[in-house]
């Protein structure tokens, strides 16, 4: 796509860091059962993502860890900051996503 690092730099918002509940397997066997389309569509997609990396023109390690040091220089520049970049990084997307939603309701209907 060529975009650099910091075109696809975020903040998370809202992250639970807590220990993860465990499920029993029975519990797991029913999801399993329930989600049986999500899981084939995820694992195709994590098959072509991993693909991709083995095809990957450049090294994908050393770009990955740049990576994650730009996403951890943004998190803590922007944990308490009201510049303009973070505010737009902390943004809850669902209004806009919405927003659009309704504008293109407008222009089908």
């Amino acid at each position: 796509m060529c975009w650099d690092f910091e075109d696809i730099v975020y903040h998370s918002l809202k992250v639970h860091k807590g220990k993860r509940p465990t499920m029993t397997q029975e519990a797991t066997d029913i999801v399993k059962k329930w989600a049986r389309q999500d899981i084939m569509l995820y694992d195709h997609f994590n098959d072509t993502f991993w693909e991709k990396v083995r095809r990957y023109k450049g090294n994908f390690t050393a770009d990955l860890l740049h990576f994650r040091s730009l996403n951890k220089k943004v998190a803590t520049e922007c944990e308490n900051a009201t510049s303009q970049y973070c505010n737009l990084l902390k943004t809850d997307d669902m209004p806009v996503a919405k927003s659009f939603y309704d504008n293109q309701l407008k222009w089908v209907c």
